[in-house]
């Protein structure tokens, strides 16, 4: 009833030919929307107005590990499925299960470097590095804690990859607060 409401007390909203009447074009977060009381929706082609808004896709899924302990170097750092929409991404058991398509990748953590040095930690699409989710800290002192975060796409080709956030470091490391969000895009 808001967005009727709003629609039919401003006209201002509107790209209109008549009045009253017309489509709203934001129509303040309601999408386009046709005034009841004037609309003809036969004038819709007519008036080259969008066609409806295509659906958005629905398959994400969220892994988490809220502490990873003793994660030795080339090492996978397990995540458990958390919540899941969709059926196109699943657990591998320790990463995640993806099917051919693309996907857009989102993760977080908090490291805890057991010696000094550089700690990276990255993403292995099927045992292969993925460059650009790479990132390194450097640590200055045994035990100091860093954070690291990286996104991007991910193109899968083969059916049943397995993507895995791995310790890439030379180092044994502690992670906490370790987030993984997986969504596929086409």
């Amino acid at each position: 009833m808001f967005c009727y409401n709003l629609c039919a007390n401003n006209s201002t909203n509107f790209n209109s030919r008549h009045s009253c009447c017309g489509w709203s074009k934001t129509n303040y977060g309601c999408g386009w929307y046709c005034c009841p009381n004037c609309c003809n929706f036969s004038t819709l082609a007519a008036n080259n107005l969008p066609s409806p808004i295509p659906t958005v896709n629905t398959n994400i899924a969220y892994f988490t590990n809220p502490s990873a302990t003793s994660i030795a170097t080339q090492t996978a750092i397990p995540v458990n499925l958390s919540k899941q929409i969709g059926s196109a991404i699943t657990s591998s058991g320790t990463g995640v299960l993806l099917q051919p398509g693309v996907y857009k990748v989102d993760y977080s953590l908090t490291g805890t470097s057991q010696t000094t040095g550089p700690s990276t930690v990255g993403l292995q699409l099927n045992g292969t590095t993925l460059p650009q989710f790479s990132q390194t800290q450097q640590v200055t002192a045994a035990g100091d804690q860093y954070n690291i975060a990286a996104n991007g796409l991910v193109t899968v080709s083969d059916d049943n990859s397995i993507l895995n956030l791995e310790n890439l470091g030379a180092n044994s490391q502690d992670f906490s607060n370790v987030n993984l969000v997986v969504q596929k895009v086409s």
